[in-house]
């Protein structure tokens, strides 16, 4: 393979990763809490919620959530 098939194939991979992650990305935020996809010799991803509360002294009045 000469060096223009290389750069081509490697800006070919690099756009293949970026649509795929894309598309992962975008299937685990429509996902609901505890829903799991199972990714072929990676495993099993399940969507947690977790919930934080701030730190903050009371005298501020108002807490806050991260998620």
């Amino acid at each position: 393979m000469n060096d223009i098939e290389n750069m081509i194939t490697k800006q070919l991979l690099k756009q293949s990763y970026q649509i795929v992650q894309q598309d992962l990305l975008n299937t685990f935020q429509k996902m609901k809490n505890g829903d799991k996809i199972r990714l072929p010799n990676i495993g099993v991803f399940e969507k947690k919620f977790k919930q934080g509360k701030s730190c903050l002294p009371k005298t501020f009045g108002k807490k806050y959530t991260a998620y």
